[in-house]
Protein backbone atom coordinates (compact mmCIF):
# COMPACT_ATOMS: atom_id res chain seq x y z
CA UNK A 1 0.00 0.00 0.00
CA UNK A 2 3.00 2.60 0.99
CA UNK A 3 4.63 1.84 -2.35
CA UNK A 4 1.28 2.78 -4.09
CA UNK A 5 0.95 5.91 -2.28
CA UNK A 6 4.41 6.94 -3.29
CA UNK A 7 3.69 6.16 -6.89
CA UNK A 8 0.76 8.28 -6.82
CA UNK A 9 2.40 11.43 -5.18
CA UNK A 10 5.20 10.96 -7.72
CA UNK A 11 2.32 10.62 -11.03
CA UNK A 12 3.35 7.41 -11.64
CA UNK A 13 -0.05 5.36 -12.31
CA UNK A 14 0.09 1.85 -10.83
CA UNK A 15 0.36 -1.17 -13.54
CA UNK A 16 1.18 1.34 -16.49
CA UNK A 17 4.99 1.31 -15.57
CA UNK A 18 6.48 -0.78 -18.16
CA UNK A 19 3.55 0.07 -21.11
CA UNK A 20 5.36 3.57 -22.32
CA UNK A 21 8.64 4.00 -21.27
CA UNK A 22 8.85 6.51 -23.34
CA UNK A 23 6.39 8.89 -22.23
CA UNK A 24 7.50 7.83 -18.12
CA UNK A 25 11.44 9.21 -19.34
CA UNK A 26 10.18 12.18 -20.54
CA UNK A 27 8.51 12.48 -17.94
CA UNK A 28 11.81 11.95 -15.60
CA UNK A 29 13.32 14.54 -17.88
CA UNK A 30 11.16 17.00 -16.87
CA UNK A 31 11.26 16.40 -13.51
CA UNK A 32 15.03 16.56 -13.48
CA UNK A 33 14.84 20.24 -15.76
CA UNK A 34 12.75 21.63 -12.95
CA UNK A 35 14.49 20.29 -10.24
CA UNK A 36 17.67 21.49 -11.50
CA UNK A 37 16.47 25.09 -12.07
CA UNK A 38 15.35 24.85 -8.10
CA UNK A 39 18.95 23.69 -7.38
CA UNK A 40 20.04 26.47 -9.76
CA UNK A 41 17.53 29.25 -8.07
CA UNK A 42 18.57 28.10 -4.85
CA UNK A 43 21.53 30.44 -3.75
CA UNK A 44 19.74 33.54 -5.25
CA UNK A 45 16.54 32.51 -3.26
CA UNK A 46 19.01 31.99 0.21
CA UNK A 47 20.62 35.09 -0.79
CA UNK A 48 17.18 37.09 -0.51
CA UNK A 49 15.73 35.46 2.43
CA UNK A 50 19.31 36.39 4.29
CA UNK A 51 18.53 39.96 3.37
CA UNK A 52 15.14 40.19 4.59
CA UNK A 53 16.45 38.54 8.08
CA UNK A 54 18.87 41.39 8.33
CA UNK A 55 16.47 44.01 7.43
CA UNK A 56 13.88 42.07 10.10
CA UNK A 57 16.53 42.30 12.52
CA UNK A 58 16.99 46.13 12.07
CA UNK A 59 13.35 46.45 12.26
CA UNK A 60 12.98 44.87 15.81
CA UNK A 61 15.81 46.33 16.78
CA UNK A 62 14.49 49.91 16.12
CA UNK A 63 11.10 48.67 17.39
CA UNK A 64 12.40 47.49 20.59
CA UNK A 65 14.15 50.61 20.94
CA UNK A 66 10.89 52.30 20.42
CA UNK A 67 9.04 50.16 22.91
CA UNK A 68 11.65 50.75 25.65
CA UNK A 69 11.28 54.47 25.17
CA UNK A 70 7.31 54.33 25.40
CA UNK A 71 7.14 51.96 28.28
CA UNK A 72 9.91 54.78 30.01
CA UNK A 73 7.35 57.44 29.51
CA UNK A 74 5.01 55.34 30.82
CA UNK A 75 6.52 54.71 33.91
CA UNK A 76 7.23 58.34 34.25
CA UNK A 77 3.56 59.27 33.83
CA UNK A 78 2.27 56.77 36.44
CA UNK A 79 5.02 57.92 38.93
CA UNK A 80 4.07 61.83 38.24
CA UNK A 81 -0.25 60.71 38.87
CA UNK A 82 0.81 58.52 41.87
CA UNK A 83 2.94 61.57 43.51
Amino acid sequence: MAAHDDDMNRGIRPGRGSEDPLAQVAQLEQEIAVLRRKLADSPRHTRILEDRIVELQTNLAGVSAQNERLANTLREARDQIVA
